[in-house]
């Protein structure tokens, strides 16, 4: 049976794990809320921050936060999580739990995302709060989205309030007048027009007037813009599917059909010309899916057979653009040559496993015969520290070809070389084949060092607004207890930290929790910032020297009043954007600082570089506070 030669190039891009920096949009969620209230379907973006798609997990601890993944393990950024808050049963005051996002055991470093609950099973809460409290879009290129977002007070009243936003492509009511006032509704925008393929955020700040009785806290919501590629993306792998059969014999194969953006496009599948040897499983559904379909030579001469698969859009709508994907299916029927020409391969031939102690390591194995026919098999294994089993089947007799999922057991394996092999052997009652080993080797490395999560903190609130029960965990993934201490580097008076001192031990595989309260009282407006210490006191070589988590507080005051190290004098800062002001005057004739009080936190006359360093050591280097003649 004579045929083409295709070539299919592979490539393998090998690249350093731990440059990968995991990030979410919105990084907090904070909720004011009457008990019995809920939230459902909050959305929160996890991503790459360089765009790559990396494997991660989610955990949390409370009952009342949902966290719904769809039973998918990893998932794959960038993604959108949902979840759900439920207050039933719930106590009054603040209720915190975090979603803990980490990625594989050689991948970046875990993430901690806060949910904070401010539960009033009494009366209302006085706060300006928003309905959603987050927005999330994808739009193609070119194109925009529209939304609408709520602001209200929590006990009815009518309170005027402006709103800020940074990025174009973002409006906010473009047709409203100032000031608003609560309880309205206002228009949310995004326009994709000038903007490439990838993923974009910004935050809407609602501002209350704070002028009256009651000191209303601003209102933060996150935006995030997912801009995909006009043309569509979408995909069906393989390209083509090649059967050979047995005459008399049945196969299921299947395609995956998926957009390279990660948009939910749905599709529909159908045969042309629709032979009665190929049998879809399924017609339509949603992407990312899986299209089951059968093969079969029954009541086939020899010979060589074809179909084509067609995938497209039923909708043929603008949301998904239209699109037609084909992919030939060639069926080759042969005489039976008997069960002694069965050879069944493994793909990967081997695993090679390599991870901490505290972590583990998953694969799949593809299990076909090299001719495309089916049959089935026994497997078995004898090392205790890995086990497997075949999805959509129950053993000991499996069919394939099938997918192997291959995992570790045992997470605190003593560091060292381990081996084993799964063993896979023709069924007594199927075809033959020659029976094949897949060589399984792990590497268990050392323990890690101790980690603090999150690892930093910034926070916003006015004059006097106290920010109370904040946390961190410090954490040993190892297998051993560590002794370590902990100390407020500028021991500052705003920070109100709740720990015992002297040495403390943090156990494998827990977490101990660090308590803290921001009390910005008599502080002017501006930007503050100290750092916790976490170090080995008893310099044991453990593993680790110091770990650093920073604190960095903006105190906001009334418009108009003057913030140090503010050089731009927007009301916010000192921030990226002052810096960025600052090297512009002196080195590049940019305009001055409208309000030259609020550069001189040196104590000198004029701005020089001595102005610069000082800023650069606040931001960068944990340096001291900074202080204007007029604070």
């Amino acid at each position: 049976l004579p045929f083409d030669t295709e070539f299919v190039n592979v490539t393998l891009t090998v690249a350093d794990s731990s440059r990968y920096t995991i990030q979410a949009s919105p990084d907090l969620f904070t909720y004011h809320l009457q008990t019995g209230d809920s939230v459902i379907g909050e959305s929160l973006l996890v991503s790459e921050a360089g765009g790559a798609s990396i494997n991660f997990w989610t955990y949390n601890q409370k009952s009342w936060l949902f966290v719904d993944t769809f039973a998918a393990s990893p998932l794959y950024t960038p993604e959108y999580i949902k979840f759900d808050i439920h207050t039933d049963g719930l106590s009054g005051g603040l209720n915190s739990d975090s979603i803990f996002i980490w990625g594989d055991s050689a991948g970046p470093d875990p993430l901690l995302v806060p949910i904070q609950v401010f539960l009033n099973d009494t009366v209302s809460t006085s706060a300006v709060a928003t309905r959603p409290t987050s927005f999330s879009f994808v739009v193609p290129e070119g194109s925009n989205a529209t939304d609408s977002l709520f602001v209200y007070e929590t006990t009815g009243a009518n309170v005027n309030f402006i709103h800020t936003n940074q990025s174009a492509w973002l409006v906010v009511d473009p047709l409203g007048i100032y000031p608003y006032q609560t309880p309205t509704s206002m228009i949310i925008a995004v326009n994709a027009a000038q903007l490439p393929t990838g993923i974009y955020t910004d935050t809407i700040r609602i501002i209350p007037d704070s002028s009256g009785a009651n000191s209303y806290v601003p209102v933060s919501v996150p935006v995030s813009l997912q801009v995909t590629s006009a043309q569509s993306q979408v995909m069906v792998v393989p390209t083509s599917v090649s059967v050979t059969l047995d005459t008399g014999l049945t196969t299921t194969r299947s395609v995956v059909v998926f957009d390279q953006m990660g948009a939910n496009y749905a599709y529909a599948v159908s045969a042309d010309p629709g032979n009665a040897w190929l049998q879809l499983q399924t017609t339509a559904g949603t992407m990312p899916d899986s299209i089951f379909f059968d093969v079969s030579s029954a009541g086939l001469s020899y010979g060589t057979y074809t179909d084509t698969l067609v995938v497209y859009n039923p909708l043929d709508d603008s949301l998904s653009p239209y699109f037609e994907r084909r992919v030939p299916v060639n069926l080759v029927v042969v005489p039976d040559t008997g069960s002694s020409s069965y050879i069944v391969r493994a793909n990967p031939t081997s695993l090679q496993w390599r991870f901490p102690p505290h972590t583990g390591a998953q694969s799949y194995v593809l299990l076909y015969e090299q001719a495309g026919r089916s049959g089935s098999f026994l497997a078995w294994k004898y090392a205790p520290w890995f086990d497997f089993w075949v999805p959509g089947q129950v053993g000991p007799i499996y069919n394939y070809p099938c997918s192997l999922y291959v995992f570790s057991t045992d997470s605190m394996m003593t560091p060292g070389f381990y081996h084993d092999s799964i063993w896979v052997w023709p069924d007594t009652d199927g075809f033959k084949f020659t029976p094949l080993a897949i060589p399984i080797s792990l590497e268990a490395l050392p323990d890690e060092p101790i980690m603090a999560y999150p690892n930093s903190f910034s926070f916003t609130t006015g004059m006097g607004d106290s920010l109370l029960s904040n946390s961190f965990v410090v954490h040993s993934p190892g297998t051993l207890g560590v002794t370590y201490d902990i100390y407020l580097k500028h021991d500052s008076p705003w920070i109100d930290w709740q720990y015992p001192s002297g040495m403390l031990t943090v156990l494998p595989r827990t977490l101990d929790t660090v308590f803290f309260d921001i009390v910005p009282a008599g502080l002017a407006p501006g930007l503050y910032v100290d750092t916790f210490v976490i170090f080995n006191p008893l310099d044991s070589g453990a593993g680790y020297f110091e770990i650093y988590v920073p604190i960095a507080l903006t105190v906001t005051g009334a418009v108009g009043s003057a913030i140090c190290g503010d050089i731009n004098n927007d009301g916010f800062g000192p921030d990226i954007v002052d810096l960025t002001y600052l090297v512009s005057y002196m080195f590049d004739n940019g305009p001055p600082p409208p309000s030259v009080e609020q550069v001189k936190f040196t104590g000198s006359v004029d701005i020089d570089i001595a102005s610069l360093t000082a800023l650069v050591d606040f931001m960068f280097r944990y340096g001291p506070p900074l202080s204007c003649p007029f604070d």
